[in-house]
Order: structure tokens, then C-alpha cells, then sequence
């Protein structure tokens, strides 16, 4: 895994970075990026690496990642040609025109319809990213479905434990449509 480009659309709510603490328990390295480097459309941008990331503590810049959890039009036409050759995207197939996709063959693709399933499963379209991210774990397990579930639990206080049972349905949701989808690709 060398690198993952996320866009999650509530601005204080660091879903894949929460998500990366097992990760870096792997010792693997984590990066944010600060908002001066983030693109207009993507409020978190994480990186996950094998080995260290910068250099004397600086930021690398990620050109190519293997990555992409592409949840917008906008992010798509944006992200689509920085994703390396044979990388992965995951890509929200409700709110992306699937015929602006221009790299046939080169990349695997995962369509999902995350915001019809989250608003089927959980009521809103707020947990469209909790589908998004189980759809990636479901077609590149960087993290187990187990440690992501203990860490949403984690983190589920006050009036966010009232979403919690809707978002780990919407995170297995999404982690089964992927599932399907790579088994029959």
C-alpha cells in the first residue's frame, strides 16, 4: 500500500485518520496534510506508507498514489489521473458520471452507490463516507473490519453514539458491495 487519497465530507470529522491508528500501530507512518497543500475539494488528505514519509520531519507530497477513495465529480476529474497504473479507485456511483472516467484498464475501479445506501441503511447521506471506507476495506483490507469497528466504537460519544449501530451497518454495507464486486471482476 503506498499511498491513499481520501475526501470525507464533514470538515472536522478525520474518519480515515482514525482509521489509520492500527495502521501506524503497523508502523507504518501516517501524514495529514495542512490546508495550505489540500486540494479545494478534499478536506482530509492522508497518506499511508510502508516506510518513512519526508524528509528531516517535512511532508513528501504523494504524486502517484496506489489509492483513491473518490466520493465527488469535482474529486474525480481531479484525482482519476494521479492514481498509479494497477492502483485502485473506489468511486461513488451515485453522485459520478461513470462516462468522465478516462482510465479504462489501467487502474481497477470500484463503483459504489454510497450515498443511495447510506441514505437505505442509516437514513442520511452522512454516512456516505462510513460506505466509501468499507468499500475500500473491501477491495484493499489495509485495516481489519474489527479494528475499524473498535475505533468508530471508540469514538462514538455524546450525540454520535445515537449514528454508531447506522454507521458500522453502513461500513459492512459498503465492505459487502466490494466484496462482490471484486469477486466477480
Amino acid at each position: 500500500m503506498r499511498g491513499v487519497i481520501g475526501r470525507f465530507w464533514r470538515p472536522r470529522h478525520p474518519v480515515l485518520g482514525r482509521f489509520a491508528c492500527p495502521v501506524r500501530a503497523q508502523r507504518r507512518p501516517t501524514r495529514h496534510l495542512p490546508a495550505d497543500l489540500r486540494c479545494r475539494h478534499a478536506r482530509r488528505y492522508r497518506q499511508l506508507r510502508r516506510h518513512r514519509v519526508g524528509l528531516g520531519g517535512r511532508l513528501a507530497l504523494l504524486d502517484a498514489p496506489h489509492a483513491a477513495i473518490i466520493l465527488n465529480q469535482p474529486s474525480l476529474l481531479k484525482f482519476q489521473p494521479m492514481v498509479q497504473k494497477k492502483g485502485l479507485i473506489v468511486a461513488n456511483d451515485s453522485l459520478i458520471d461513470r462516462a468522465t472516467f478516462e482510465r479504462d484498464g489501467d487502474v481497477h475501479i470500484v463503483w459504489i452507490p454510497a450515498t443511495e445506501m447510506a441514505k437505505e441503511i442509516a437514513g442520511t447521506d452522512r454516512s456516505t463516507n462510513m460506505v466509501m471506507f468499507g468499500a475500500f476495506l473491501g477491495a484493499n483490507p489495509i485495516v481489519q473490519v474489527e479494528s475499524a469497528e473498535a475505533i468508530l466504537r471508540q469514538f462514538a460519544t455524546g450525540s454520535k453514539k445515537a449514528l454508531l449501530e447506522r454507521n458500522i451497518a453502513a461500513l459492512h454495507a459498503g465492505l459487502d458491495r466490494a466484496q462482490a464486486a471484486v469477486a466477480a471482476t
